[in-house]
């Protein structure tokens, strides 16, 4: 009987990624008669590959398979007399072309303008060699070269930050993470200014206190608002010299230029000298003049810190606000009591005082009768006036030693 031919089939590599060329070696032989034809089968869709046959058929050649997938290889062959061969079959495995694959860690994901963050990635190679690798922030910047890179972001938004690798053939990979970049906060301030109103000089105190927003605060100042200069830091004293309203200020600034100021206004009212009253009793009469000046001076603006208080004749100033003085001279004098504060102002009071030349008393005498013969009787009517209305004694003399 007729025996069909026999064959033999050897297909290397049977796996690979696409394109994937394979190396074949085929041959079929017939024992009892002679090989007409034999042919493979790709199993891929194309065209059956003939062998060359004189009696046997052999095929040493190959391949491409140009998409993914299992295939089967089928070498089968007729003889002569028709009988068909059993089928050989080898199996292809084709697999996808790998792009490249990257994973990427930004940090941080997000915070407020002016936001750095550092972008971290890591491209592995798929089916070719990475040929080039690009790091995008995704706001407009341009992208860099490499899988790593350092960015600031400048403007708020939602940004998409995208490592890529491309391989030698063209295929690329990539990964992205999101960064949210919010609005800058500015630093924020309080201020107390204590006490915030009073007369000159009013010294003060002023307690500020400033926490960061989106950076770290690289400065503080403080301006009492009064032309001087400011000073470094969020709290100090300060003297007003002069009355008027000011505002004071306490300003952070952070490390990208936003600041913040915290304001509060002092009011500083003119200051008020000590105030005096002052009675001189008697305030006139003749020299010499015995007055008592009593004066009373209270506090303005500041404590008294000394009181005075002058007759106005020359004579020595006397401490205090009352006291007694004499008055030897004829004269009109301006008596004083002058009080000074702690701060220098002076307030006072003054009272005239008159004093006038003495004038002797004037007196008249009527006498009846002015003769006689002695014994004599006389009566003496005598009047006296003292122009400063002060007599102290009156005396009638008869001119004989005998007085009254």
């Amino acid at each position: 009987a007729n025996q069909p031919p026999t064959c033999s089939l050897s297909i290397t590599p049977t796996s690979g990624v696409v394109p994937l060329t394979v190396n074949v070696t085929a041959n079929c032989l017939d024992f009892d008669g002679s090989v007409n034809s034999a042919s493979i089968d790709w199993g891929d869709g194309t065209s059956a590959t003939q062998l060359n046959c004189d009696g046997n058929c052999f095929f040493n050649g190959s391949h491409t398979y140009t998409s993914p997938g299992t295939f089967n290889a089928t070498l089968t062959a007729i003889d002569n007399n028709g009988a068909s061969s059993q089928p050989v079959t080898q199996t292809i495995t084709v697999a996808p072309v790998q792009p490249p694959a990257c994973t990427l860690n930004v940090v941080p994901v997000g915070g407020p303008a002016p936001l750095s963050v550092t972008a971290t990635g890591n491209c592995t190679a798929g089916t070719s060699p990475i040929a080039s690798s690009t790091i995008d922030f995704g706001d407009g910047s341009g992208a860099q070269s490499g899988t790593s890179g350092n960015h600031t972001y400048n403007s708020p938004g939602t940004f998409t930050v995208t490592v890529t690798a491309t391989d030698s053939n063209g295929l690329s990979g990539s990964a992205t993470q999101t960064v949210t970049v919010g609005a800058a906060v500015a630093p924020s301030c309080t201020l107390n200014v204590a006490p915030n109103n009073g007369p000159v000089p009013l010294t003060v105190t002023a307690t500020g206190n400033c926490t960061p927003g989106s950076r770290p605060i690289a400065s503080t100042t403080l301006d009492f608002g009064d032309g001087s200069a400011a000073q470094s830091g969020a709290s100090g004293t300060h003297k007003y010299t002069t009355a008027g309203t000011f505002t004071v200020n306490v300003t952070a600034t952070d490390t990208s230029g936003l600041s913040s100021t915290a304001t509060q206004t002092v009011t500083v009212t003119p200051a008020v000298a000590p105030a005096c009253t002052l009675t001189v009793a008697p305030n006139s009469g003749p020299a010499p003049l015995d007055v008592t000046a009593t004066g009373s001076c209270t506090a303005g603006t500041s404590p008294i810190a000394s009181t005075t208080l002058d007759f106005g004749d020359g004579s020595a100033s006397q401490n205090g606000t009352s006291g007694t003085h004499t008055y030897n001279s004829a004269g009109t004098f301006t008596v004083k009591v002058t009080a000074t504060d702690t701060n220098g102002l002076s307030g006072s009071a003054a009272q005239t005082v008159m004093v006038a030349v003495n004038q002797p008393p004037t007196c008249t005498l009527s006498v009846t009768p002015t003769s006689g013969l002695a014994p004599l009787s006389a009566t003496a009517t005598g009047s006296c006036t003292d122009p400063e209305k002060a007599l102290s004694s009156t005396l009638l003399d008869f001119g004989n030693l005998c007085r009254r």
